[in-house]
């Protein structure tokens, strides 16, 4: 209690409460300055539990005018037990938590630009029956151009690398936009006699300067 008493002594207010002298021999009651914001900071707290038979019952008087005081600015807890004084005192925490307002950290996010990885695909499918009922099958292929980065690539145009390729990018050449976290599906075929490797060359444009990347698909 002397030192409850001596940390609320140096606060100030518009409304005085008695607080209890800090010297516990000679306890009697008298005037200081208490601010009720600080006053819920600091969260004091009383036992409830039965007094003992030598109490002091002029330090008890001075203890219940201290004690009415904050009582009626709804500024006192109360505890008749560790268990009960333990909720007190995480209940003054979470207050005390919940006016900080702490924001979540923020965490500097690094500019990745355009990021444009391709995976080529293929699916076996019915092409056509023949007359007797039985399927005929062919294999589709295609090409999935991903911008997992976080810039948009513009003026993006796909076309297949090499004179002697076998594979052929089924695109118009007209420049197109993949926005950040899209996927494009580029079909692709491939024809007989081609001996180069199958690599597809990408172009955009990024931050207004020309880019470009050769991937081998085959």
């Amino acid at each position: 209690m002397p030192r409850l008493c001596n940390e609320l002594k140096t606060l100030s207010a518009s409304q005085a409460i008695p607080l209890p002298s800090p010297r516990l021999s000679r306890f009697q009651p008298r005037e200081e300055h208490l601010d009720e914001d600080d006053c819920q900071r600091l969260q004091p707290c009383r036992s409830s539990a039965p007094l003992p038979n030598d109490a002091d019952t002029r330090q008890i008087d001075g203890i219940r005018e201290f004690r009415e005081a904050l009582s009626e600015r709804g500024l006192l807890g109360e505890f008749a037990n560790v268990n009960q004084l333990q909720h007190e005192v995480w209940k003054a925490i979470e207050f005390d938590i919940a006016r900080l307002d702490l924001d979540a950290p923020s965490i500097a996010r690094t500019k990745t630009g355009v990021r444009l990885p391709a995976q080529p695909q293929q699916e076996r499918e019915v092409d056509r029956f023949d007359r007797n009922g039985r399927p005929h099958h062919t294999t589709r292929h295609w090409i999935d151009v991903a911008n997992t980065g976080d810039e948009d690539a513009t003026d993006a145009t796909f076309e297949a690398v090499g004179e002697n390729s076998s594979m052929m990018a089924m695109s118009d050449k007209t420049p197109t936009v993949i926005h950040a976290g899209q996927t494009r599906r580029l079909d692709v075929f491939h024809h007989m006699g081609g001996c180069d490797p199958d690599f597809l060359r990408i172009r955009w444009t990024e931050d207004g300067e020309a880019r470009e990347r050769e991937f081998h698909v085959g």
